[in-house]
């Protein structure tokens, strides 16, 4: 069995720490100061390769506790760091290599005096009232071309209806014009087809009949819009290759259904 170590024996060896900081670029070791245990305490200086001063720090090292601190000049003053219970000569080489980083706090994110607080507050009023009336200026423009689609469709629509007002018109004038004209009253009591000739005796003439024959041949005006036009004429063109004929057609705008062949078949 390994024997333990005792409890008062150093963490870190002297003669190791110096042999491992000889591999370290721009580290030297510094003579201690006067009542310094040897000992107990090693002090090196690094960043000597580096060109920049700042990177310069000084490495305390404590084997007795494995306590590693790094001190810095921060703002004309001394700060110091510690890194505690370092035991393997890996971590204290990184140390050597790469001092750790002071933490720098900006005193203005910290505490500030009232005049900075009144022009901040005053720049970030100004900043968000700007933004706000860009905003509005956007929405304003959004606004306004909307207004002018609606408008347009409006004008649209009603120079739709106008024209479908007149076409209605004129088909009307027309179809009355095309009707046949009846002569005596035989034409009153006109018989329809598929009926017993005394039927006709009621007194019920064929108007619905005359009405059907008059509008035969004619031809209606209407208006649709482009897109409902241009599904019309591929569901003609498709029914049309499905060798059906179109028995009727019922729209409304915006849909048409088309009933062809035996019942929609």
């Amino acid at each position: 069995l390994s024997k333990m170590p005792p409890k008062d024996a150093p963490k870190l060896s002297l003669a190791a720490v110096r042999q491992r900081s000889l591999s370290v670029p721009g580290c030297r070791e510094l003579p201690l100061e006067a009542g310094a245990n040897p000992n107990s305490m090693i002090s090196f200086v690094v960043g000597l390769d580096e060109q920049d001063s700042k990177q310069l720090a000084r490495i305390n090292i404590f084997v007795q506790t494995g306590t590693v601190g790094t001190s810095r000049i921060l703002n004309g003053k001394v700060r110091q760091t510690f890194r505690r219970n370092v035991t393997s000569l890996d971590t204290l080489g990184r140390l050597l290599r790469n001092p750790e980083k002071l933490v720098e706090i900006d005193d203005a994110l910290v505490s500030f005096d009232d005049k900075t607080a009144q022009a901040a507050a005053s720049s970030f009023q100004q900043r968000t009232l700007q933004k706000e009336a860009e905003l509005a200026e956007v929405g304003h423009c959004i606004l306004q071309v909307e207004k002018e689609k609606l408008e347009k469709h409006l004008k649209d629509l009603s120079a739709a209806a106008a024209n479908n007002n007149s076409s209605g018109k004129k088909n009307h004038v027309a179809a009355k014009q095309q009707q046949p004209k009846k002569k005596g009253p035989a034409a009153a009591k006109k018989p329809i087809k598929g009926r017993d000739s005394d039927d006709s005796d009621d007194g019920s003439d064929d108007s619905s009949s005359d009405s059907e024959e008059s509008l035969d041949g004619l031809e209606f005006q209407f208006s649709l819009p482009e897109d409902v036009m241009a599904q019309v004429d591929q569901c003609l063109r498709d029914i049309q290759k499905l060798d059906k004929i179109v028995k009727g057609v019922a729209t409304n705008g915006e849909g048409t259904v088309f009933l062809y062949g035996n019942g929609g078949v």
